[in-house]
């Protein structure tokens, strides 16, 4: 495929993902944040 014909087509997906991208509102004001979660119980941090 020639450069020409890569750029259109890279054109037509940024446009597509930009109107995807911009219909996904996220709601994260309820958002908290988990430190130093143990995944085993070995007493190492």
């Amino acid at each position: 495929m020639s450069r020409r014909g890569v750029l259109i087509w890279r054109k037509l997906f940024e446009s597509g993902d930009a109107k995807r991208l911009a219909k996904q509102v996220q709601d994260l004001s309820d958002l908290s944040i988990l430190k130093n979660i143990p995944y085993l119980e070995d007493g190492d941090r």
